[in-house]
């Protein structure tokens, strides 16, 4: 489906979440490949995601909850350092510049996603509520995509996203609405350069303001200072 077909479906059918949510992740994986013009695309993606905000109330958030079960504070990359937003695009997908996130490392010696001291996967948390307009879950070796196995989350009390990144499994689908604390996924090593043996097992979260004009990086880091912190079930 072209993005210009899109376009005309919204002005023509009134579509159901679950299609406006579809509809989404089609346009978002067409800009993640780079196989679409980026500036139609950029309008079909903020119409259609005013079209699920008008249409989804939630109530605001009290609390955020650290996105990785049993981890903290001490295992966020630089010590909040790490999130750098130059020059970063939302629009150039897979060829964006700058690092406009934060990565929460696992202890993961072996590179098997799976937990040095409990021997389990590490579960992702939702950090906030909101509804999943987008996600990979067949991510493979050979795949050019940065992000591998994602998950996009948009919080409409917030108007932000929420993009949780080289995930292993997800356990939600497209349209699921999910509340702050729900396990969403589990920390993996897909992606182009998370799969190399060189990068530490992480979550690479990243949350994008949504403004009129476009998606821009938020430094969510105090968020993670004072969100809730839980322990391995």
């Amino acid at each position: 489906m072209t993005v210009l077909s899109v376009l005309l479906l919204l002005m023509q059918y009134d579509l159901n979440l679950y299609d406006l949510c579809g509809l989404w992740n089609q346009v978002y994986r067409k800009i993640q490949y780079g196989t679409v013009d980026r500036k139609m695309a950029g309008k079909a993606l903020r119409k259609i995601i005013n079209e699920i905000h008008d249409r989804v109330s939630l109530p605001a958030d009290s609390v955020f909850y650290f996105p990785v079960e049993g981890y903290g504070l001490p295992d966020v990359g630089g010590g909040g350092k790490g999130f750098i937003p130059r020059k970063y695009n939302f629009l150039h997908g897979n060829v964006h510049r700058g690092h406009p996130a934060h990565d929460i490392f696992i202890k993961d010696r072996d590179m098997d996603c799976l937990d040095d001291a409990t021997k389990k996967p590490v579960r992702i948390l939702a950090m906030a509520g909101g509804i999943v307009v987008g996600m990979k879950t067949d991510w493979a070796v050979g795949d050019s995509l940065r992000s591998g196995n994602f998950v996009m989350i948009y919080n409409p009390p917030l108007r932000r996203y929420y993009y949780y990144a080289h995930n292993d499994s997800v356990f939600i689908n497209i349209g699921d609405f999910v509340t702050a604390g729900t396990p969403i996924a589990t920390v993996g090593r897909t992606g182009r350069s998370a799969n190399m043996t060189r990068s530490p097992t992480h979550l690479h979260l990243m949350v994008l303001k949504v403004t009129p004009e476009k998606s821009e990086p938020y430094n969510y880091y105090d968020e993670l200072k004072k969100s809730v912190f839980t322990t391995t079930n």
